[in-house]
């Protein structure tokens, strides 16, 4: 009838608001556990974290050219010595994540691909650091990863993250190996 809520009557609005709104949870690319979800980032800082170290057993700059040799092409040769550690690392933090903590990656190939990719790219940064900036490339390195844990996105997403933290986050590598990794963990 003729009440305040116009056509609808008391009775037929009691009974909508006495039956909730039914959510039917549905998840894509579900993972094992928690570890699931937090694991690309960490094997992204590992991988940083590691590079950093193998700079810190390896010379990052080659003081004198060979014999024949241009000054600006003796800046990479340190990365030949620094690729094989990089790679065992990417390789061996695979192997821990997968079989180790139990995640059981969605694409353990690509999952492979990728940390090799993202283990040799952290070199190669982390190097260029040190051989343009001396000792202080490896200040830098350190204020990179302190940045990219705050602006990746991995424990939160980064539209929650303060205004400076979004602006960096599409420059930062880490943004983009996380959600790589992710991928070849959960599938995607």
């Amino acid at each position: 009838g003729g009440d305040r809520f116009g056509t609808v009557n008391i009775s037929t609005m009691a009974s909508v608001i006495a039956r909730p709104v039914a959510v039917t949870a549905s998840r894509d690319h579900a993972v094992a556990n928690n570890g699931g979800g937090f694991a690309p980032m960490f094997m992204s800082l590992a991988l940083w974290v590691g590079t950093i170290a193998i700079f810190l057993v390896l010379p990052a700059l080659a003081r004198r050219p060979r014999r024949g040799e241009r000054r600006w092409s003796a800046a990479p040769r340190p990365l030949r010595p620094a690729s094989p550690p990089a790679v065992v690392q990417a390789v061996v933090l695979v192997a821990v994540v997968n079989a180790g903590v139990g995640l059981r990656a969605a694409n353990l190939p690509g999952l492979i691909l990728v940390a090799v990719a993202t283990s040799l790219a952290f070199v190669t940064l982390n190097q260029a650091f040190i051989a343009l900036l001396a000792y202080r490339g490896r200040f830098v390195s350190l204020v990179l990863l302190s940045l990219q844990i705050a602006s990746m996105g991995g424990a939160f997403p980064v539209e929650t993250a303060p205004r400076f933290l979004q602006l960096v986050h599409p420059w930062l590598p880490m943004s983009y190996t996380q959600l790589a990794l992710r991928t070849m963990l959960a599938g995607g």
